[in-house]
């Protein structure tokens, strides 16, 4: 399965598709993939003049599926204008998330509604900010009647997340304040922490201790950002792309 990242780890692919057909192609997707929901993550769209015989060099960029690479062929011969969609990486499944936010947030901010927007389904509870047990219960409860495939938490929303009972889904932590919540002081093997070095409110040598204590390979925290929010485009999109790739890595 592809997965979105970053050009250092995936290599972006190029297709050609008909700008008109982009939902249709969609369609013939998911039905060559036995109806389960994709969708196509592309990142720039520039309007070219190609060749139908480039066009048909570049089919096979969308991977298996060979309905789709038909339907492509067939399409490609009858649109004489066609439009360069840079993929990166190309096709990744939908997701459930269980997003939860940090002290005095709010649900619907920047993180989680940037995760939406590439094609997930966030659940994203008001968590208390006065009592961290209430807190806790509600993050539990969201997580047993959804079953989500990632767990997301912010700050004090990462503290949440640590002390959760979530089996083996995977965890991603952005600047988490375990420091100051909660009981738990480890994380499991495979989360993913998310810390900008310019943090104000929570020291990035917190998240250093705690991948250190957890025995977590260096590559497990992520330096991103210039402040404690997370929320300018390139942590944004190293989030998006922490959630896809732990998310599907089972």
């Amino acid at each position: 399965m592809w997965t979105h990242g970053t050009a250092t780890r995936f290599e972006s692919r190029l297709a050609v598709l008909c700008y008109n057909d982009i939902q249709h192609m969609a369609a013939e997707r998911e039905r060559a993939c036995g109806g389960r929901k994709e969708r196509f993550a592309h990142a720039h769209l520039c309007a070219v003049w190609s060749t139908i015989h480039l066009a048909q060099e570049m089919g096979a960029c969308l991977g298996p599926g060979a309905l789709l690479q038909r339907s492509l062929s067939a399409r490609f011969s009858q649109a004489p204008r066609l439009c360069f969609w840079w993929f990166a990486p190309g096709i990744v499944e939908e997701m459930k998330i269980l997003f939860l936010h940090g002290w005095t947030s709010k649900p619907g901010g920047v993180k989680p509604t940037f995760l939406a927007q590439h094609g997930h389904e966030v659940i994203n509870p008001a968590l208390s900010d006065d009592d961290f047990a209430e807190a806790l219960r509600v993050a539990q409860v969201e997580f047993d009647r959804h079953h989500p495939q990632v767990v997301v938490g912010s700050s004090r929303g990462g503290a949440v997340a640590m002390n959760l009972r979530v089996g083996t889904t995977p965890l991603v932590l952005l600047c988490p304040a375990w420091k100051r919540w909660g009981t738990v002081k480890t994380v499991k093997v495979g989360t993913v922490i998310l810390h900008s070095p310019a943090d104000e409110v929570i020291p990035l040598a917190h998240s250093r201790e705690l991948v250190r204590v957890s025995g977590l390979p260096a590559s497990a925290l992520r330096l991103v950002g210039t402040d404690h929010r997370l929320a300018d485009p390139e942590p944004l999109q190293a989030m998006l792309a922490a959630c896809e790739s732990v998310g599907t890595s089972g």
